[in-house]
């Protein structure tokens, strides 16, 4: 009986944990969503930038936060997740209040680099942590309720945040969440502080474990897939897709605030019962995985043909739907990536996964916002927004349909694992060994 009310006890503290962790999460991926996202006519109008310049400021983020996530693998393999997620969340939270303090673009850009480096921590910590106290058949559905709680932090950056940042003001609004950001990271601390001196069994980095990563096709066909599929509805979720609904379908303000909304919804529902329901299907993964990147081939395609038969709102509303159900099986992504590589290299492993997403989306961002400016000559100017002519969407959804074709390819060669660890990776032929 006492045996097990102290394991009681403790799992109840795990999960104590896990929810301040995701908490923070919930903030990192609203600073991933919201800017520039949702208040992209905003900041250019007050600020006076280009298209470009606005689009920078989501995609230094990213960079920032690909950039790190190798980083990050090997400091949450080394400490443990909870040390060095409250690291992280002090710069996270530092930036997150610099930014609607900063009136200089350098400024704004340094905010966001800061934010994006604190950010960085969150994802790979949770996992870490989750595979040390619930890890087994039961990972999977345990990520997707963690996904669901990031995701919850993106949609409450869309509708939620735009009406915010109606009534209150940008930068007012922004300075409030950064505030209450700070305030979850010191109850972290707080409620974590008899875990911190628990002593944690280092993983040392080598060289070497990189080195088999990258000979792994298994592996590497499961990070291509990832980070396009992912990347290809993050664009819209968080960089030009409510833009192009006011630009192109003339969409009010909160009415494509509202489509991105449930866009995140969607993403939501799917990460939760992807997990579950590949848990009931014997814990099989490529099926899902090839599922995945068919829908993201579809919603680009139907995007592109959209604009060339003029196609109304509610049309494009439906496509946003369809990349948003297909981003929620990154719970079967990261599971199979957990199962198709070395237990001591998982924090790695799915740190270079979203490294290359996140540097993929953050490329994109860029690229996307260099298009826009292209066809400057021919933007309509008024005095709240710039508004971009059909023809700069139509090349940035053709380059979209184009990665999804590749992503779908890939996807049929992805190895099925169901659900069984790999303990080795082979030398030879980068294959792997069933655990």
């Amino acid at each position: 009986m006492t045996t097990a009310l102290n394991q009681f006890k403790g799992k109840r503290h795990d999960i104590t944990l896990l929810a301040g962790m995701t908490a923070l999460y919930f903030f990192s991926y609203f600073n991933r969503v919201a800017i520039p996202g949702t208040i992209f006519n905003e900041i250019q109008t007050d600020l006076g930038l280009s298209a470009a310049a606005v689009t920078a400021l989501g995609a230094i983020f990213l960079y920032i936060y690909g950039g790190a996530q190798l980083f990050i693998g090997i400091l949450a393999d080394r400490y443990g997740g909870l040390k060095t997620l409250l690291v992280g969340g002090g710069f996270m939270c530092a930036g997150s209040l610099l930014f609607p303090l900063a009136h200089s673009l350098p400024l704004l850009y340094f905010s966001r680099a800061l934010a994006g480096f604190g950010s960085s921590f969150m994802y790979l910590c949770i996992i870490k942590e989750l595979d040390r106290r619930f890890g087994g058949a039961n990972f999977a559905p345990i990520m997707g309720m963690a996904y669901f709680i990031g995701f919850s932090g993106g949609l409450f950056g869309t509708l939620p945040y735009e009406q915010l940042a109606r009534v209150m003001g940008w930068r007012q609004s922004l300075l409030a969440i950064a505030i209450l950001s700070t305030l979850v990271l010191a109850l972290i601390g707080y409620i974590s502080r008899r875990h911190l001196s628990a002593r944690h069994q280092p993983t040392e980095f080598r060289l070497a474990t990189l080195w088999q990563l990258f000979r792994n096709r298994a592996y590497l066909c499961v990070l291509a897939c990832a980070a396009i599929n992912y990347g290809l509805y993050f664009i819209l979720q968080a960089t030009i897709g409510k833009k192009f609904l006011e630009d192109y379908a003339g969409l009010a303000s909160s009415t494509a605030a509202t489509v991105t909304s449930v866009m995140m919804i969607g993403g939501m529902a799917t990460a939760v019962l992807s997990g579950v329901i590949s848990r009931l299907c014997d814990n099989r993964r490529k099926g899902f995985m090839v599922a995945a990147t068919l829908a993201t081939l579809l919603g680009c395609g139907l995007l592109l043909a959209g604009i060339r038969l003029h196609s109304g709102g509610w049309y494009f509303a439906a496509c946003y739907v369809l990349l948003a159900l297909s981003s929620g099986f990154s719970t079967i992504f990261i599971s199979s990536t957990r199962e198709l590589c070395p237990s001591d290299a998982v924090g790695i492993a799915i740190g270079v996964i979203n490294s290359t997403l996140y540097l993929f989306i953050a490329g994109a961002a860029n690229i996307s916002g260099i298009v826009l400016n292209q066809f400057a000559d021919r933007a309509v100017k008024t005095a709240t927004s710039v508004i971009y002519p059909p023809e700069a969407y139509a090349t940035i959804f053709g380059v979209m349909a184009a990665l999804a074709v590749v992503s779908f390819v890939i996807s049929l060669f992805t190895r099925e694992t169901y659900g069984r660890h790999v303990n080795a990776v082979r030398a030879a032929g980068g294959s792997t060994a069933a655990g």
